[in-house]
């Protein structure tokens, strides 16, 4: 998957995110789109990656990556989604988590 253009990219993502686990042969190609500047791609493939194999050891690292992200969207998916799997004991109450710029 090489996609130039965030919205085309991010769609992308959003399918695969529906197939789930059984999209786990994209997931390498899924975990890269992390490094993306567009803060809405990295948050795309945090959710997708997440959808597709939660328990996967890179997806995991991504997810603890993505908190500390320098976009708020992007922390507050990756919280979100650790927060499901209880994952995460310290992080910021999810009202504290409410902008979404």
């Amino acid at each position: 998957m090489v996609l130039t253009d965030s919205l085309c990219c991010r769609n992308a993502l959003r399918v695969l995110s529906f197939i789930g686990p059984k999209a786990e042969s994209a997931l390498d190609r899924v975990l890269p789109l992390f490094k993306n500047n567009d803060a809405k791609v990295r948050k795309a493939a945090v959710v997708t990656a997440a959808s597709i194999n939660f328990d996967h050891p890179d997806v995991m690292e991504i997810l603890h990556l993505a908190s500390k992200d320098r976009s708020k969207i992007v922390r507050e998916a990756a919280l979100k989604l650790l927060r499901s799997r209880e994952y995460v004991d310290d992080a910021p109450p999810q009202s504290e988590c409410t902008d979404t710029k």
